[in-house]
C-alpha cells in the first residue's frame, strides 16, 4: 500500500506540473505527514527499527517530499528550468525509497524466516 500511495503521490505532483491538476504547495504534506511517514514515526518494533533499510530510507523520504514542493513552487512562478530539476530531483529520490522499502521487505523477510528457524 506504501509502495502504491508513493507513485500516487508523485503521479499527482507531475500532473499539476504539466497543468492536469491544482496541487498547491502548502497542501503538499511533509514526509512525517504521508502515510509513509506516519508508519515510519510510529513504528513500534526494535527488530525492524534496527534494520538498515529501514534507517536508510529517512534521508530519501524527506527529499521526494521536498522535490516535490520545490516543483509545485517552481510550476506555479512557470520556471521550467527549476521544475525540470526539481522533478528530476523527486525521481531519483523516488527510486531511492522505493528500492529501500523492496529491500526493507526483503530484510524483514529474511529475519522472519530466521525466527521460524529457531522456534
Amino acid at each position: 500500500m506504501t509502495k502504491i500511495d508513493h507513485v500516487m503521490f508523485k503521479q499527482r505532483v507531475i500532473d499539476t506540473c504539466m497543468g492536469n491538476d491544482s496541487w498547491q504547495v502548502h497542501e503538499v504534506p511533509d514526509h512525517h505527514s504521508c502515510r509513509l511517514g506516519k508508519w515510519y514515526d510510529n513504528l513500534n518494533s526494535e527488530t525492524i527499527r534496527s534494520m538498515k533499510a529501514y534507517a536508510d530510507l529517512v534521508t530519501p523520504h524527506k527529499r521526494v517530499h521536498q522535490s516535490a514542493k520545490e516543483a509545485l513552487a517552481a510550476a506555479e512562478a512557470q520556471d521550467g528550468e527549476a521544475m525540470k530539476e526539481a522533478l528530476n530531483a523527486l525521481d531519483a529520490a523516488s527510486v531511492d525509497v522505493l528500492g529501500l522499502l523492496d529491500e526493507l521487505a526483503r530484510e524483514i523477510t529474511a529475519d522472519s524466516g530466521k525466527a521460524q528457524q529457531v522456534a
